[in-house]
């Protein structure tokens, strides 16, 4: 019998009887002896196929959905969550129907019939399963048994295969995933345990180990490095350069700050107008195309940074030592020469390789504080060369902010977590970071340069990587502008594309009001996701038509590449030339440092909430002030005012509550309210270092019960 007629034979058989074993649908076919093979390999393939679904050995016709390339997001005990590739739309799947998939895994679904809110899907194959590694916390039980209670998006505990590395109970480890033939079967084998998981730097050991963030650079790569560094600027490394050494060129960056990667400097023009020197360190003449260190860079993407560590792109020969444009001694750079005019509009731009020599290293703090007036003596003193210069840098940044808000830029801002620790290393305090005016006046004259390098690329048709922001997705601005009446905000969702300007005028509306901190999160939640791309489409949150990142060559392999190309045309390459070089080049490119950026932020997101969470395991009990951030049908979170976040459970609450489905939870017994922006006292209950997670319980105002 031919394999079509056999498949053929096996669904005419079940369309005529609702569910049938294996042995049943053999038994209707009638099947001869040697054809029992090609019975169960057409029966797999039917299942493969999404023709036919099995669940509990019956196999049935499979309802004709729609079938569709997806990502599996999160797995739990017996269900899982996908996203639709093309649309991003979340699914619901049943645990029997997941056919042992992982996060993060590539699967061809079939919707099914919905029995809730949330659409379903079925897996019908995996279409990419690779090697699958996760961070989690280490059990011994009473009777001798090991498990694995993983972090992230694996939320089931797993058997420990025996005869692993040595691991105590309680300890983070790093674990393979074996896959089973369901999420039943999965059981893990154990690769190396980091220590105690309420360690919060062993639990950020392994979560970089498990996203695969390299340790350690090749030896190669270090010699490399270190024969660079020894090598120091050469005179004939400055052959052809522009000698910018008695300028007065200086950096501003954080007092722990050691890659140096920026400078600035400002004169006023002889025709009126200033001239904006931003001074790149010169990466790309140190770091050459498909050497050891290349390849390195290559593969990391970018520097990782949380808590106060640091997991460079490039060794700290190079980022440290080299290429850190450190007061007092000549480095090579690529130095972009910004015309102004008095009203500080960008006229201009030329681009070259320089040779500078920083005149100061200076610190965002002292900065602020001297030009708000509070600077110390002392400190004015030690910037008296260049206060003149700042003062004149800060009015830049202020009128430039002030034309970037008028011509419809989102300012948007993210809480992220200051981190103080003493020297010993232990994390003495936690606050939201705050930035003043220095950050500001480095802020925006990055910001131009970006945007010249762009502009200059665009301009010759280079083959180029450009930093691009896509519009918001329809069915994001459509939730949020629903969100937003709920606020009780006079938000009017308009026809078309969504301009910047009305994002703007939200935010200012709200400024200052208790709302302020949700509504810039729901607006970060509803915009798309910046990349990297080699075809422009602009930067929708800047207002840009054409933007790049070109600033942070030593931290971002993008702008690396993009002093390579722009080097390869100092020194003469014609345009055909660059783009036979490097055409196909940046589009690889461009995807893997979006890759790459993407991991940084979820393992910076980790790790820092490990630390967080180890802060506030030390103060059980205390209680505090925050905001609520976020609603869900099983609690609400908090953002408390030191920048912690943690979670209300509904089980907490003392009664039932009614969710409305996108801000506010009502107790059906008091009436009660919790609802997004509205100011609460809580305890704090639950800290776990391991995971991160953290637990509030309420405290009810003073006469309520």
């Amino acid at each position: 019998m031919e394999r079509k007629t056999m498949e053929q034979r096996i669904e005419e058989v079940l369309r005529n009887h609702k569910k049938l074993l294996a042995k049943g649908i053999a038994k209707r076919i009638r099947l001869g002896r040697r054809e029992r093979g090609h019975f169960f390999e057409a029966l797999a393939r039917l299942q493969e196929e999404g023709r036919v679904s099995e669940s509990g050995g019956y196999y049935a016709l499979a309802p004709r959905g729609r079938t569709f390339e997806g990502i599996i997001r999160t797995v739990h005990g017996g269900f899982a969550f996908a996203a639709d590739e093309g649309s991003g739309e979340e699914f619901f799947i049943p645990g029997r129907f997941l056919l042992g998939a992982l996060p993060g895994d590539q699967v061809l679904l079939q919707e099914k019939p919905s029995r809730g809110e949330k659409r379903e899907a079925q897996v019908l194959r995996l279409l990419t399963a690779g090697e699958y590694r996760v961070s989690g916390t280490f059990y011994q039980q009473a009777d001798g048994s090991c498990w694995l209670c993983p972090d992230g998006e694996l939320r089931q505990q797993l058997p420990v295969r025996p005869g692993g590395p040595a691991a105590r109970d309680g300890d983070k480890v790093l674990a393979r995933i074996q896959r089973g033939k369901s999420g039943r079967e999965h059981c893990a084998e154990l690769l190396l345990s980091t220590g105690s998981a309420q360690d919060a730097r062993a639990c950020a050991r392994a979560v970089l180990l498990a996203q695969g963030v390299p340790e350690s650079f090749s030896p190669e790569a270090l010699g490399q490095a270190e024969a660079l560094l020894q090598a120091g600027v050469s005179p004939e490394a400055l052959q052809g350069r522009l000698d910018l050494r008695e300028e007065l060129v200086f950096t501003i960056d954080g007092a722990h700050s050691k890659d140096l990667d920026d400078a600035v400097s400002l004169r006023m023009l002889p025709q009126g107008g200033y001239e904006l020197g931003v001074h790149i360190a010169d990466v790309s003449c140190y770091v050459q195309p498909q050497s050891a260190l290349d390849e390195e860079a290559y593969e990391r993407g970018t520097s990782i940074y949380f808590a106060d560590q640091v997991v460079p792109m490039l060794p700290p020969a190079l980022s440290n030592g080299i290429c850190s444009l450190n007061p007092g001694e000549d480095r090579l750079a690529l130095s972009a020469l910004l015309q102004l005019n008095a009203d500080y509009e960008l006229t201009g731009f030329r681009f070259c390789r320089s040779v500078i020599r920083s005149k100061l290293r200076g610190v965002y703090e002292q900065v602020n504080a001297l030009l708000c007036g509070s600077a110390a003596e002392e400190i004015r003193q030690s910037y008296a060369p260049v206060e003149e210069t700042l003062r004149s840098l800060d009015r830049l940044a202020k009128s430039r902010v002030a034309r970037r808000r008028a011509m419809g830029a989102v300012d948007l801002h993210s809480v992220e977590t200051e981190f103080d620790f003493d020297e010993a290393g232990n994390l003495r305090a936690i606050a939201p970071r705050v930035s003043g005016a220095a950050e500001s006046l480095i802020e925006e004259c990055m910001l131009l340069a970006n945007e010249a390098a762009a502009r200059y690329a665009a301009e010759r048709e280079l083959p180029f990587i450009y930093r691009i922001h896509e519009p918001p997705p329809e069915d994001r601005v459509e939730a949020l502008f629903s969100l937003l009446r709920r606020l009780g905000l006079q938000a009017k969702r308009p026809k078309g594309e969504l301009a910047p300007a009305l994002l703007r005028d939200i935010l200012a509306s709200v400024q200052g009001k208790e709302l302020e901190t949700v509504v810039n999160a729901q607006i970060l939640r509803a915009m798309s996701k910046a990349r990297y791309s080699a075809q422009n489409v602009g930067h929708y949150g800047l207002g840009l038509p054409l933007y790049t990142h070109f600033t942070s060559p030593i931290r971002r392999y993008p702008d690396l590449c993009i002093h390579r190309i722009l080097s390869g045309l100092f020194s003469g390459e014609e345009q055909p030339e660059l783009m036979r070089h490097y055409g196909r080049f940046v589009e690889a490119a461009s995807e893997q440092s979006s890759r790459r950026e993407l991991r940084a932020m979820q393992v910076e997101r980790q790790c820092d909430s490990c630390f967080i969470a180890g802060y506030l395991s030390a103060r059980l009990g205390e209680t505090a002030e925050g905001t609520v951030s976020s609603v869900t049908p099983y609690g609400f979170y908090v953002l408390l005012d030191n920048s912690a976040e943690g979670m209300v459970r509904l089980e907490t609450l003392g009664e039932p509550c009614d969710y409305d489905g996108a801000i506010q939870l009502t107790g059906v017994r008091t009436g009660r309210q919790y609802r997004v922006g509205q100011r609460i006292r809580i305890r704090i209950e639950k800290a776990e270092v391991s995971s991160g997670r953290v637990d509030f319980s309420p405290l009810l105002p003073e006469g309520e019960e």
